[in-house]
């Protein structure tokens, strides 16, 4: 971490090339890249120290952890030109599309010793103390994904819940200066995974942007891969996993389900919405769970999740708001395009539609579009 010498026995021709055929395929190439942690033997360690955290003893320090081989940089230092200037240098000689940016910067999320926190320097020229360090390190990084933007419009900033520094953090200052946030790291979690993506998202956007929820790890050559993206969809659907492990069929499937739900995006733009499902509450077992994203703009459509978690119900009538009560919708079922019913807005609010899954855990996506008279 810092140096970012690329390693040329894996990398032999450097990372441009890698990230070219990865262009070539149709894809759009991504970097995790440490924030302010830096490599403890790191040149610039030993070329900068006065850019590094300082303890409340006045040793360099490592926020992230209580004891390690790393050290911290300050944000309220020449740090920032730094890492913004080697940043926008991987971006643009990369043409790089994502941005993974990671790891204590004020506070980490895995100590719990509140005086292991900040910078303690008093002769940092951004902030005069430890108190003021807090404000002065979370404000510039903020400022660091404005000035990223700036430079590279189309890049997606992902600001992880280790930069911000809790477990499960999301907030305002995230959703507006970055993307989106890497909020958890579910996919250890088995049978419950996709549960645990469903509750964190169902607590959070009511407040903020679903599609700024990033909830990592649930992977595609995983059991019941196809029921994680469902419930990945309703937030910014993202998965881990090595595509080459996967059966030709399995790629063929998530095809296309990725090419129905891109269509709908182009169609609806219901990523910017999400609502509760009208009767359905907190995602959790022995219940149903739903989600809707209808674009209450246009009232032309958008998606509706829902899910048995080990209910002993075999169906729930779901009921759909905020559409156009005297327009006519079509309800169909995920990438086959089944349909279940053709209702009004007012007859999809007052009566609903039935959804019925034999599997006590599993779940169904369905696709809600206006029908042009």
């Amino acid at each position: 971490m810092n140096d970012w010498a690329v390693d040329t026995v894996k990398f032999k021709g450097g990372l441009k090339p890698t990230f070219d055929y990865i262009k070539s395929l149709g894809m759009k190439p991504g970097l995790w890249i440490s924030l302010a942690r830096i490599d403890a033997n790191s040149e610039v360690v030993k070329d900068k120290p006065q850019w590094i955290i300082r303890d409340r003893n006045g040793d360099i320090s490592d926020l992230h952890t209580s004891s390690s081989n790393n050290r911290t940089a300050c944000m309220g230092t020449d740090w920032y030109d730094y890492i913004r200037d080697v940043t926008l240098h991987f971006v643009n000689d990369y043409g790089l599309s994502y941005l993974k940016l990671d790891l204590a910067i004020v506070t980490s999320a895995y100590v719990y010793d509140t005086e292991h926190t900040g910078c303690y320097a008093t002769d940092h020229p951004y902030h005069r103390d430890h108190e003021e360090s807090y404000d002065v390190i979370y404000s510039r990084a903020m400022q660091l994904f404005d000035e990223l933007h700036e430079k590279a419009p189309n890049l997606f900033i992902d600001c992880t819940f280790e930069t911000a520094g809790k477990i499960h953090l999301m907030d305002y200052g995230i959703a507006k200066h970055a993307d989106g946030n890497w909020l958890s790291n579910v996919g250890g979690w088995a049978q419950s995974a996709n549960l645990r993506v469903r509750n964190l998202a169902w607590g959070r956007s009511p407040a903020l942007p679903a599609t700024s929820l990033v909830i990592g790890n649930l992977t595609m050559d995983s059991e019941n891969h196809i029921l994680a993206l469902k419930s990945l969809a309703g937030t910014l659907p993202i998965m881990l996993g090595d595509p080459r492990k996967l059966s030709s069929e399995e790629r063929k499937e998530f095809r296309r389900w990725t090419d129905w739900l891109k269509e709908l995006e182009k169609q609806h733009g219901f990523m910017s919405f999400r609502q509760d499902l009208p009767g359905f509450g907190e995602p959790a077992t022995g219940f149903w769970d739903g989600f809707a994203r209808i674009n209450v703009d246009t009232q032309s459509g958008g998606i509706i999740g829902v899910f048995r978690e080990n209910a002993a119900e075999l169906s729930r009538t779901v009921t759909v708001h905020d559409l156009n009560p005297d327009a006519k919708y079509d309800i169909l079922c995920g990438p086959d395009r089944k349909k279940v019913a053709t209702l009004t807005g007012k007859e999809l609010e007052e009566k609903g539609f039935c959804v019925q899954l034999e599997k006590r855990r599993d779940g169904k996506l369905y696709e809600i579009t206006r029908v042009d008279n």
